[in-house]
């Protein structure tokens, strides 16, 4: 990295960079180095946040399902036990 390249490597597409560079090619990227490494830091963070709330959406539905499915158990447990 110097004042006018930066050069790194990946080994799977980060869309935090795709973000970065595309607000570059649309000339309100970063100016410098130092802006540069606060866009992607920025990215990242919103990547990853969007991908923890998705996480977390997906658990209270598993966590749902399994006591919807627990409380059926039980409400035909308590039916076949009076009959």
């Amino acid at each position: 990295m110097d004042g006018r390249l930066i050069v790194s490597t990946r080994q799977r597409k980060v869309l935090a960079l795709d973000d970065v560079v595309s607000d570059l090619e649309e000339g309100t990227g970063p100016t410098d180095c130092g802006g540069w490494l606060v866009d992607v830091c920025d990215a990242l963070t919103d990547h990853s946040s969007e991908f923890i709330e998705q996480l977390h959406d997906k658990i209270i539905d598993l966590e749902d399902n399994l006591l919807d499915q627990q409380f059926h158990r039980v409400d035909s447990w308590l039916c076949c036990a009076n009959n």
